[in-house]
């Protein structure tokens, strides 16, 4: 078996180096990884390394200009600028998962190669989410090891595609199991090649680690960085290979892989769910700066008997469909050239039919998009400048509260003995009011702020009177806060809770705007960010 897969190997890199793309990860791709995690980089060496890729350059600078990021309208064309805007660890994620797409472009009829390079890139997307809310240290390795999960099966794709058709007209007769066929084409398992390519590419031992066959076993909650990095890999790939395929037979059910991953990592059920589609919808609204088009994220849409599988398919093909067939909000992905056209010519301005549920004129959903570039930056001065937490987080709710548009924003902080929360610092109108309001006992039960807080995951209201949220608002929530649309957003030091933000367009009639729910969400990675590095 040995001299077989040493075969293998050297076919594949043969194959490799006369697509003129050996190193798949180039040189320049490795060195922005490290200098993006490297904690005394300053923003010029990153650019220096960024620039030394004519392509990854000109693609950076497409997606800083692009309205997901860049709100004020303002032509952005110095690199060193883009970096500032869209943050050390999106530039790293950019160039990482750019090359790894732009590295397989199989021609073969008969290979669905976007369907692999689309597996790899949601499941990426869900696991840095899932390391990022129970406070990984480096939830950007932890996203390497899952966007590299299945490498050896996606470079045989390519590369090798009769080897990879012969394994896959083996699976269909039956008569071994995967992993048996893998071993008699290749003279190895897909995982064990994708270990030896990426240690040829210079990976760290981390993450080549992470690749090996060896099967995942879950008895507790997992707390060894490792081992965590490939418990996610490996589960979150097979749970979201499992929306790409009608027969997934060799997959287990979704809910006990979701149940496998509620173990390994502490969360609840919910929020698994709520992490997988929040990924899910950045990775559709991000997809076309990858080069992919939205269209292709579209799960299959199948009676499997899998009833928690079936039914997220449906909610995200439907979500997909939204993105193709209908005008999007600034910032998404629109595959359908007559929706383009309907969006007319001015860049960064939301097309209101592609939102109908929402009032067409709303005089209070103005995000200064200037505004609040100019705030990101003095709050990353701010936090490089080793400020105090305090005047950081004041930054940051001052932010919300004049360049996002909203009326209040409340910090709420846990107490000591983990029984009470508290608002310390108000911004807008009704300060007092809102920080009296937002003292209470934690009770997850009763108190949906107690849930966001402990539970720590994000949760956007617009209408507050919907039935829904009858039981979990607070008591005299309506006669004292009367909001109709608001947001609140976890903070966390690792999977301590600490508290929340809390914000809200007053007693305004009008829903929360997509724009300023973005841009809330950018103002609380900085708070985030502030919390692992301010004291």
């Amino acid at each position: 078996m040995d001299a077989k897969l040493d075969t293998t190997l050297k076919e594949l890199k043969t194959k490799i180096e006369q697509s003129g793309d050996l190193p798949v990860f180039s040189a320049s791709v490795n060195h922005i990884c490290a200098v993006s995690s490297d904690p005394d980089a300053d923003v010029m060496s990153l650019s220096q390394e960024v620039l030394k890729d004519a392509n990854l350059s000109i693609k950076l600078l497409r997606l800083a200009n692009s309205p997901y990021y860049n709100r004020s309208g303002g032509k952005i064309g110095v690199v060193s600028r883009a970096i500032v805007l869209l943050g050390f660890e999106t530039v790293k994620n950019l160039s990482l998962t750019m090359k790894f797409i732009e590295s397989f472009q199989n021609e073969h009829p008969s290979i669905d190669m976007d369907k692999l390079l689309v597996r790899a890139y949601i499941t990426a997307g869900f696991v840095r989410d899932m390391a990022m809310r129970i406070g990984v240290k480096d939830a950007e390795e932890t996203y390497t090891c899952a966007l590299l999960h299945d490498l050896g099966e996606i470079a045989v794709a390519n590369y090798l595609p009769h080897k990879y058709i012969e394994i896959a007209t083996l699976n269909k007769e039956g008569e071994a199991d995967a992993a048996t066929n893998e071993k008699r084409v290749l003279g190895a398992g897909m995982q064990t090649i994708g270990s030896r390519l990426a240690n040829s590419w210079d990976f760290s031992s981390r993450i080549v680690a992470t690749l090996d066959s060896e099967p995942v076993k879950i008895t507790g909650q997992v707390t060894k960085p490792f081992e965590l990095n490939k418990v996610l890999a490996s589960l979150a790939s097979s749970l979201v290979g499992s929306l790409y395929s009608a027969n997934p037979a060799d997959n287990s059910n979704i809910r006990e892989l979701m149940v496998d991953l509620s173990q390994a990592t502490g969360m609840r059920l919910n929020a698994i769910e709520s992490s997988l589609s929040d990924s899910f919808k950045m990775c559709c609204d991000l997809a076309k700066t990858y080069g992919l088009a939205a269209r292709k994220l579209m799960p299959v849409v199948a009676d499997t008997g899998d009833e928690g599988r079936d039914k997220l398919a449906s909610q995200f093909s439907f979500y997909v469909s939204n993105r193709v067939t209908h005008t999007p909000a600034a910032g998404t992905i629109d595959d359908n050239p007559a929706a383009e056209q309907r969006q007319g010519t001015t860049p960064g301005v939301a097309d209101s039919a592609g939102d109908s549920h929402r009032p067409v004129q709303d005089p209070d959903n103005f995000v200064d998009q200037a505004l609040q570039l100019q705030f990101i930056q003095d709050i990353t001065a701010l936090i490089t400048d080793g400020s105090k937490l305090n005047t950081v987080l004041i930054k940051v709710l001052e932010g919300i509260h004049v360049a996002a548009g909203f009326h209040r924003v409340v910090l709420c902080l846990l107490g000591m003995d983990r029984k009470k929360y508290s608002g310390r610092i108000a911004i807008g109108t009704d300060k007092e009011v809102m920080k009296e309001y937002f003292s209470r006992p934690v009770n997850p039960k009763s108190d949906i702020f107690s849930r966001v807080l402990m539970e720590g995951t994000d949760i956007l209201v617009e209408n507050s009177r919907d039935e829904r949220w009858n039981g979990v608002l607070p008591n005299k929530f309506h006669a004292q806060i009367g909001a109709r649309s608001f947001v609140a957003a976890p903070l966390k030091s690792g999977p301590k809770p600490l508290g929340f933000v809390y914000a809200d367009k007053g007693h305004s009639s009008y829903p929360i705007s997509a724009e300023q729910h973005r841009a809330f969400i950018q103002f609380i990675a900085q708070a985030r960010l502030a919390f692992q590095i301010c004291r």
